[in-house]
């Protein structure tokens, strides 16, 4: 295929690529000869040779292949999970359960360009409650690919099919009312380096109690920030995309358990399991006190085979302040349904005297 720019994306293998080719090189498993020769010519032909939908089709057989080859080859198997794992700079034990098996989407994209920065999406995945996305970076001086310290966004907005906006980060007020805001905090990562040395990412980590289901995300950025041998450079432009989500995403499983409790301060309890995460909902009839009990050594979660769980978010407010009193205490750990926990026990301690106990069941 004739490269049309410097951020052709198949002019050469990506990450992935290599450690495949890297893998049926040099590792003596216990694969199909018939499964290896596939890989290998896939893999071997030239990138510059192949149209662009056969190299597509290519890969996702590719991937299909490995995902098959996990169940039965388990050297093999943990390359693989390490690779995905890795691909997310901000993830959580939660999430990289859900990658393991399988609920995550590889993006096929060209690297949009724009005065030298070329942005693209490789992965991303969403469920009720977290939607990571992996972005990819190149920075060109001239047609030279150059190396660089850091990037960030200063003016990016995410929003779906619905006019969901699901992340919006710019000096300027969201100017259409007819958007609607949903409720997220985001988490940055600094960059990584990705094994050619000049290619980068990071990820955008968008939590929510109540993430919506979507079908299209349009990501649009109009600035960058660069740090490049310690010069802070401001990149405009427009770099702006739409990505079609996979029907995984759309088609989520959320599963609540029961509970018990003989503590008189639990009015209800809530708890549902997503793909990426637990979250527990206590509506308590007792005044809370943040500075004395909002601890992680005063809540304690654990099975039935005594693994203890650290909560990766909590929320608390006091709904009324006066008798009858009424609390919520919501909670995130990183459980998810594919680690299938059937019983859980909640301790807190509210303060020296008062504590809660809550045995969660499905």
């Amino acid at each position: 295929m004739k490269k049309n720019n410097n951020f052709d994306a198949f002019d050469k293998p990506d990450d992935f690529d290599e450690m495949l080719f890297n893998y049926f090189d040099k590792k003596d498993e216990n694969i199909p000869l018939s499964t290896q020769n596939t890989i290998k010519n896939a893999l071997k032909n030239t990138h510059k040779q192949k149209n662009i939908s056969f190299t597509m089709l290519k890969r996702i057989a590719i991937f299909i292949i490995c995902f098959g080859i996990i169940i039965a080859t388990t050297v093999y198997a943990k390359d693989i999970i390490n690779f995905l794992t890795s691909i997310f700079t901000n993830s959580n034990a939660g999430i990289d359960t859900a990658v393991e098996n399988g609920y995550v989407q590889n993006v096929d994209m060209d690297f949009i360009e724009c005065n030298n920065v070329g942005v693209k999406v490789d992965y991303i995945l969403m469920d009720d409650h977290n939607l990571d996305i992996s972005f990819v970076y190149k920075y060109y001086e001239g047609n030279t690919e150059t190396k660089f310290d850091n990037i960030s966004f200063n003016n990016i907005s995410i929003i779906d099919e619905n006019n969901n906006v699901l992340f919006w980060l710019s000096e300027d007020t969201i100017p259409n009312h007819n958007l609607n805001l949903i409720n997220t905090t985001a988490q940055f990562n600094n960059v990584e380096k990705i094994s050619d040395g000049t290619t980068y990412r990071s990820s955008l980590l968008l939590t929510s109690e109540n993430m919506p289901v979507s079908y299209i995300l349009t990501i649009s950025i109009n600035e960058i920030k660069l740090i490049s041998n310690k010069k802070l450079i401001n990149v405009d432009g427009n770099w702006s995309f739409s990505i079609n989500l996979d029907n995984k995403f759309a088609n989520r499983i959320n599963n609540e358990y029961s509970y018990i409790s003989n503590s008189s301060y639990v009015n209800s309890v809530v708890s549902n399991v997503s793909e990426t995460s637990l979250i527990l909902e206590l509506n308590l009839n007792v005044l809370l006190d943040e500075s004395k009990f909002l601890n992680p050594s005063n809540i304690v979660l654990y099975d039935k085979n005594n693994n203890y769980y650290n909560y990766t978010k909590i929320n608390c407010k006091n709904i009324s302040t006066i008798e009858p009193y009424n609390s919520i205490i919501t909670i995130t750990y990183p459980i998810t349904i594919y680690d299938d926990i059937d019983f859980l026990n909640l301790h807190i301690n509210l303060s020296a005297e008062n504590f809660i106990d809550v045995e969660i069941f499905k």
